[in-house]
């Protein structure tokens, strides 16, 4: 299935009306002929996998995993409603989305064929746990650094290693909390802007622009530098 395929089954699928048997309730729809994962929707219009587990038996009830943008529930007792089927209750481990972001959200929906794919038809707890543990190491990753901040603290880095005197550099750097410039040693402030991109285009506060009166700035630009007095 495509991810737009499955971004609009989701689109198409109701919130669900609060459950009267289960505190959670859910509308969903079939994620593949070949097993019987749901995609389904909660009363947040979350994004969701529904993977079935039948009763919690003697199994211990995993403790509920929350990130920033994912979150697993472990045998939970769900209601579910689907178009022209009656309502349902059972116990699912649930993987939801939780993120605000548009993109996370797609992207979430862009995996669950592959991660229904890899539980398979069994859904042996052992073997969901263990697909589960991937996915929230991939989801973990995306709350990591971004990209562009690791960028710029390699440039930062660089102006130390490349300076006539990296000690005075570094006891300049980030000295102060709060602080709109990367150094800072009183009357002189340096701010670095790095790019990988062929456009040299850089984003500034105005504070930054803007320096006290009687300091001196200088904006370093890759391998270029300009002076503000």
């Amino acid at each position: 299935m495509k991810e737009s395929e499955i971004y609009k089954l989701f689109e198409l699928l109701p919130v669900p009306e609060p459950g009267s048997v289960c505190s959670c309730s859910f509308t969903a729809l079939p994620l593949s002929a070949r097993n019987s994962h749901k995609l389904g929707k909660d009363e947040g219009n979350c994004p969701c996998l529904l993977i079935g587990t039948g009763t919690a038996g003697k199994t211990p009830t995993r403790v509920p995993l929350v990130l920033e943008n994912l979150a697993v529930l472990f045998d939970l007792r769900c209601q579910i409603s689907s178009p022209g089927v009656a309502t349902q209750t059972g116990t699912f481990t649930v993987l939801k989305c939780v993120a605000a972001d548009a993109a996370v959200r797609s992207y979430f929906l862009s995996l669950l064929p592959g991660i229904s794919a890899a539980i398979g038809q069994t859904n042996e707890r052992s073997k969901v746990a263990t697909v589960i543990e991937d996915l929230v190491e991939l989801f973990r990753a995306l709350g990591a650094s971004p990209k562009n901040e690791i960028q710029g603290l390699w440039g930062e880095m660089l102006i130390i290693h490349e300076s006539k005197d990296p000690i005075a550099l570094t006891a300049a750097w980030r000295s102060q909390t709060g602080d709109c410039y990367d150094f800072n040693k009183g009357t002189e402030r340096i701010e670095v802007k790095t790019n990988t991109q062929k456009l040299r285009r850089h984003h500034f506060a105005l504070d930054q622009l803007n320096p006290p009166t009687g300091t001196r700035l200088l904006v370093a630009l890759s391998l270029s530098t300009v002076f503000w007095d």
